[in-house]
């Protein structure tokens, strides 16, 4: 299950590493002729070349302002190229993204294709990206490294109808900013289910004294959350989400704040009890992150495909729930990747919907705004040497990538309410 789009570090985790994304591969050795093995992975060779073009419509409802809408085409190339090896894997397919909407970045991803029983998976190990978002005058290097634990599954061949699996998969993501006066670092680890830890740390060099922003977060299977964030000039801020509990007869989430206040004063504390936002009115979703990949078999692709409508194709339909007990936020998103032989994805359709909750002394519980995206990838053309297997009987499609437990909605990009403890 893929998409060709560009990752977003998620919003609330790195307080100021928002515009992180990934990092910088060699340059690819000598290609071999022949890659992958008939009977064991799908048509894809080195050189092949795949443009596609995205076009997505963001509407944005919010108490803070009248409702927004946003539409965006943007066109974007995948190159694969093999053998490459990464994270102690070896013989992997990189898959190199490139956009004319954002030329400064390069990004690219690792993936494998792994014999199974009866079957072949492919495989995500992770990627690369390096960037440069800053200016001549101030210049600002952005570059970012994901590896997964084992590997998240993107699709699992020959595609058959019934075959399910999770996309689910461990993985830790290590980004630098280099600018002036700035720089950062983080660390985030996101676990199957949902969990996450992190630590970053900001510095900026043009203050007296140099301000130093550290902050570590941690949130545990069952909805709990512990965050602490030291800055330069303030106490150490200390922030906990509890486990919801009954209060004069309602269900609220005790979230304390110890700390965070200006130095010299004593750190201060506050306790809000905001009333139960989560999606049962009960405890936290378990796991935090449900997600689930069904393969449809063989249907017709639909007239929103554009010039891919009325195609045979294998309907790869994903569904995800995920809540962040931390950013206040729960998103629902569905996707349906249609699969040709001998090209792979050839159209996906995407719909999605994140709710941001206030934990804040202000209106605590209330939504805040809705971000509902809807979205259409379409493979405009394929270019480069053509399989030596063709589309004969057998032969499958593979997938590009970038699957979408990582095109979540984004908070940081929905809404604008500050990162970090503060909130």
């Amino acid at each position: 299950m893929s998409l060709p789009a560009r990752r977003f570090v998620r919003a609330g985790v790195a307080l100021a590493v928002t515009a992180f994304a990934l990092v910088a591969a060699d340059r690819p050795p000598a290609l071999s002729t022949v890659i992958f093995r008939p009977d064991a992975t799908p048509p894809v060779l080195p050189g092949d070349v795949f443009n596609y073009v995205t076009t997505s419509t963001t509407t944005l409802t919010s108490i803070f302002s009248k409702p927004t809408v946003e539409k965006i085409t943007e066109d974007e190339t995948i190159k694969a190229s093999a053998p490459f090896s990464f994270n102690k894997h070896a013989n992997l397919t990189k898959l190199e993204y490139t956009s004319p909407s954002s030329p400064q970045i390069n990004e690219v991803l690792y993936v494998g294709f792994v014999p199974g029983s009866g079957a072949t998976e492919e495989v995500e190990y992770g990627g690369v990206t390096t960037g440069n978002l800053g200016t001549t005058a101030e210049p600002e290097t952005l570059v970012s490294t994901e590896t997964y634990a084992v590997g998240g599954i993107l699709s699992v061949f020959p595609e058959a109808a019934g075959q399910h699996w999770s996309p689910a998969a461990t993985y830790t993501t290590v980004s630098d900013e280099t600018g002036k006066p700035e720089t950062a670092k983080s660390t985030v680890t996101d676990f199957a289910d949902g969990t996450y830890t992190s630590d970053s740390t900001v510095v900026n060099s043009a203050t007296k004294p140099v301000l130093t922003d550290t902050l570590t977060q941690n949130v545990a299977a069952n909805g709990t959350v512990k965050v602490t964030q030291a800055v330069t000039g303030f106490n150490l801020e200390t922030l906990t989400v509890g486990l919801p509990a009954v209060q004069d007869g309602k269900i609220v989430i005790p979230v304390k704040t110890v700390g965070g206040n200006e130095l010299p004063a004593k750190p201060t504390t506050s306790l809000i009890d905001v009333p139960d936002w989560y999606p049962s009115h009960d405890a936290a979703p378990k796991p935090l992150l449900s997600a689930e990949i069904t393969d449809k078999g063989a249907v017709t692709t639909p007239a929103a495909c554009g010039k891919r409508a009325g195609v045979k194709a294998f309907d790869l339909h994903g569904e995800i729930t995920k809540l962040d007990p931390f950013a206040a936020t729960y998103s629902v998103t569905t996707e349906d990747e249609y699969d040709a032989a001998g090209l792979g994805p050839i159209c996906t359709i995407s719909e999605s919907k994140l709710d941001d909750y206030s934990d804040s002394v202000l209106d605590p519980g209330k939504l805040l705004g809705t971000a509902t995206t809807s979205s259409v990838m379409i493979l405009a053309s394929e270019t480069g040497p053509k399989p030596l297997f063709g589309v004969a009987a057998g032969m499958q499609p593979f997938s590009l990538g970038f699957g979408f437990l990582d095109r979540l909605p984004s908070r940081t990009a929905a809404f604008a309410r500050p990162l970090g403890l503060n909130r």
